[in-house]
């Protein structure tokens, strides 16, 4: 799928704490993290982070 190869991509460039969100959603489908980890590592990304 989808979330494979951008995460074997991501992987080949040692790119995936630069995409974490990528890295994640391929690790839920892997079964490998819970949802909950993928949501807390969002609330912690840049983009989102509301105390800036």
């Amino acid at each position: 799928g989808t979330a494979k190869e951008a995460y074997q991509f991501l992987e080949g460039k040692k790119l995936l704490d630069q995409f974490p969100l990528f890295r994640d959603a391929h690790l839920i489908c892997e079964d490998k993290i819970k949802p909950k980890v993928f949501l807390e590592n969002l609330s912690k990304h840049p983009e989102f982070d509301r105390k800036q």
